[in-house]
C-alpha cells in the first residue's frame, strides 16, 4: 500500500530547514574513503553522518565500518552496494538494496541516502522512501540540518528544492 505524500509540504520543510539552519552549528561529519581509523568518541556525538561513498567497506575499512555500528549515525550516505556491504558487516537483511537501507536506518534510527544505479537516490528513514532526481550538493552540507529536522528532511536538503523531482510513498515494511 502507498499514501502519497504531498511534495509541496516536503519541499516548504526542506526550506524551512535550511533558513534555520543557517543559523546553526553543524554535527559531525565524517567521510570513510581517506580514513585509517574511526573517529575518536570526543568527536561523535548523538547527531553525527556517515559517508562510506568511494569506501573499501569489505577490505581496509571493514573494521571501522564494524565498529561504527554501535556509535549509530544520523545518516548514511552511499551508494546501492557500499550501503548493501554495510548491512551484511551489520548483521542485517540485505536480501536487496531497498531492503538493506531500510535496515541500516531502523537499526540506527537515523536516515539512509542512497544513490541509485539509475541516477536517482533514495532517501529513508526505515518507513518513508523519497526517491529523488535533481541537483545532488556536497553530502556534508547535510550536518547543518541535523539538529533540526527529522533526518530525512535533513537528508534532503542537499538536493535544490526547486528543481528535484520528488516521488515519495510510506510504504508498509517488513520488519
Amino acid at each position: 500500500m502507498q499514501i502519497k505524500i504531498s511534495d509541496a509540504i516536503v519541499k516548504q520543510q526542506i526550506k524551512n530547514a535550511k533558513m534555520v539552519g543557517e543559523n546553526t552549528e553543524p554535527v559531525f561529519y565524517f567521510e570513510l574513503k581517506d580514513s585509517e581509523t574511526a573517529p575518536s568518541a570526543d568527536k561523535i556525538s548523538d547527531l553525527w553522518i556517515l559517508n562510506v561513498t568511494d569506501s573499501d567497506i569489505n577490505g581496509k575499512h571493514k573494521s571501522i565500518v564494524e565498529n561504527l555500528k554501535t556509535s549509530q549515525p544520523m545518516i548514511i550516505c552511499g551508494t546501492e552496494s557500499e550501503i548493501e556491504s554495510v548491512a551484511n558487516l551489520w548483521g542485517l537483511d540485505s536480501e536487496n538494496f531497498y531492503r538493506a537501507a531500510i535496515n541500516v536506518a531502523h537499526s540506527t534510527g537515523g536516515a539512509v541516502i542512497m544513490k541509485l544505479n539509475d541516477g536517482r537516490n533514495l532517501v529513508t528513514d526505515g518507513n518513508v522512501l523519497a526517491y529523488v532526481e535533481g541537483n545532488e550538493s556536497d553530502y556534508s552540507k547535510i550536518a547543518r540540518y541535523v539538529p533540526i529536522s527529522a533526518p530525512v528532511i535533513a537528508a534532503l536538503t542537499i538536493f535544490d528544492e526547486d528543481t528535484m523531482q520528488l516521488e515519495i510513498a510510506k510504504k508498509e515494511v517488513k520488519k
